[in-house]
């Protein structure tokens, strides 16, 4: 998966061209102060392949943030909460990606593992360990870049549950 797309200026000259950052929207959901996180698949070419990571995915084009995430939580755990709360947004050249928060109000046993190896609810304590063991592989695994990045502010939303 690129890092970025290429967007050609208009003016027909290759070597004028600009990098549009890839957008992504993910979701914190937490019920009863743990977090629901993804182990995600050991697919060449995607990223993270392998570790725990968040709910979400891509931007398709003309999507809002919070549309793309209904669209991927639908795809990848047939489930959606009522409400997401825009959290924050991270931006480098590459990508902008916006957290959102929100309840995971059904039971863990009642969502579809539709992408990814494994999913579980996980306490802040496990989160900052820095690694969360699979049930399913039974095999500890390490926490995807971005949630690494999250961790030392998850503490604002556990606070603000």
């Amino acid at each position: 998966m690129p890092a970025a797309n290429t967007h050609h200026d208009g003016s027909g000259d290759r070597k004028r061209q600009t990098l549009i950052p890839v957008q992504v929207s993910l979701v914190m959901l937490q019920q009863n102060n743990r977090w629901l996180l993804q182990l995600r698949d050991d697919i060449d070419g995607i990223v993270a392949p392998g570790c725990w990571g968040l709910f979400g995915g891509h931007l398709e084009e003309n999507e809002s943030a919070e549309v793309a995430l209904r669209r991927e939580l639908l795809e990848e755990i047939g489930w959606c909460p009522k409400q997401l709360n825009p959290w924050l947004q991270h931006r480098d050249s590459a990508r902008v990606v916006h957290v959102f928060s929100g309840e995971l109000a059904v039971p863990l046993n009642q969502l579809q593992l539709l992408e990814g190896q494994d999913m579980d609810l996980v306490s802040l304590e496990e989160i900052r360990r820095g690694w969360i063991w699979s049930k399913r592989l039974q095999a500890k695994r390490p926490l995807a870049p971005v949630l690494r990045q999250l961790t030392p502010r998850l503490h604002e939303l556990d606070q603000a549950a």
